[in-house]
């Protein structure tokens, strides 16, 4: 099982790797602008993300397909380490923002 893992995360991340180049590449050759860091919309992101998170806690407690979905995701990421956890997450974050916010939309004006 942990061999298996460690294929499966390598292939998550060499494809998130290649997204983000991918985006990269996409961005320089069409001459994008592209803003690194802003903080438009930057509290109401924050709040939004709170209030996702209180809404899932209350559907979990509530409903079965909540449960069972809380259930299938803690199988899924409780033998995954924290740190493992958090590259995934970040290098997924990275690389879509800048496919779809870096890329997609200042190219198509989305």
């Amino acid at each position: 099982m942990a061999h298996s893992s460690t294929i499966h995360l390598r292939s998550v991340l060499i494809f998130y790797t290649v997204m983000g180049l991918g985006a990269a590449l996409w961005i320089y050759a069409a001459h994008l602008p592209v803003t690194l860091i802003g903080t438009a919309g930057l509290l109401e992101a924050y709040f939004l993300g709170i209030g996702l998170f209180v809404i899932s806690l209350a559907l979990s407690a509530k409903f079965q397909w909540a449960k069972k979905l809380e259930s299938l995701f803690a199988e899924v990421l409780t033998p995954i380490s924290w740190p493992i956890i958090f590259l995934l997450a970040l290098s997924s974050s990275v690389s879509e923002e800048l496919l779809f916010r870096g890329a997609v939309q200042n190219q198509f004006g989305l």
